[in-house]
């Protein structure tokens, strides 16, 4: 549904954690309608039975039914007095935040390569539930510290939805999610060695163009950005743990040139291997 590396970049701001039960609709006339939503809202519907329908889009809405929407959008949630839907939901605004060094970049638009499914199907005893309802619990007892609990359950969440990784399933098939994790295998039992985009294409069985467009949607960065990553892990490791010069550190972290190591290490940590080693 969410890639992790959307994950590590969400920052929200929850503005409430509400509950829709029989009362609810009962004053609403069994239908909640918006021409165009206001507010990043991510639902789980608890009991009963309904139908969203979601600029034009219909879906159906049963127990387990997780679905986010976005502002701008049309929404009509319709329910009946039989058997009512009950669900629970989060408000919150979006940031997203990234790191260049030391500077952070924050926006609160999801980055354009990020794509989500808008609804999904869990188990009814699945843990999203249990944290949906923890959620709505800790907000409403108003206990110190409960914005910012509310906070961690809302990304315990997604990351529970990101597991799901029903994107590349559904998008891209199974044998193509298993080439990109192949391929990430590959990176990291061989991050010492060179390693070339041909050499991550043939691991993959892809062309690299097409490696780097499935590899970025699957995970967020290109195959080169994760390498990196890996690489700057290793560095930052045996820089901590080692007395080992940057020469050697820099070669043990898959890095022939050293003066490209430094640079590429402080730009992305901010600082220098030596300063890192002091701090």
């Amino acid at each position: 549904m969410w890639n992790t590396e959307l994950l590590s970049q969400l920052n929200p701001k929850i503005i409430e954690v509400v509950y829709r039960d029989k009362p609810f609709w009962e004053s609403n006339d069994y239908v909640l309608a918006r021409g165009q939503t206001g507010i990043h809202t991510l639902v789980w519907v608890e009991s009963g039975e309904g139908s969203l329908r979601l600029n034009q889009q219909a879906y159906e809405l049963v127990p387990g039914t997780v679905f986010i929407m976005i502002p701008g959008q049309e929404m009509v949630i319709r329910t009946e007095p039989t058997n009512t839907l009950h669900f629970i939901s989060f408000h919150y605004y979006p940031a997203f935040v990234t790191w260049e060094g030391k500077t952070p970049r924050i926006s609160e638009r999801m980055p354009d390569h990020f794509q989500f499914s808008p609804i999904v199907q869990l188990e009814v005893s699945s843990r999203v539930n249990r944290l949906f309802r923890e959620a709505y619990e800790t907000w409403h007892e108003k206990s110190l510290g409960y914005e910012w609990r509310a906070k961690l359950l809302f990304l315990r969440v997604w990351n529970e939805l990101s597991k799901l990784n029903s994107v590349s399933a559904e998008a891209y098939g199974e044998d193509l999610q298993q080439s990109i994790e192949h391929c990430m295998d590959y990176m990291r039992e061989y991050y010492q060695e060179k390693i070339t985009r041909g050499d991550l294409a043939k691991e993959a069985g892809l062309s690299e163009s097409y490696l780097s467009t499935v590899f970025k949607k699957h995970t967020g960065i290109s195959p080169v950005q994760y390498l990196n990553k890996l690489r700057l892990d290793a560095a930052k490791r045996l820089l901590r743990t080692t007395e080992l010069p940057i020469v050697e550190v820099a070669r043990l972290s898959g890095y022939a040139d050293s003066f490209y190591f430094a640079r590429m290490f402080a730009r992305e940590i901010g600082m220098s291997p030596s300063e890192y080693r002091k701090a």
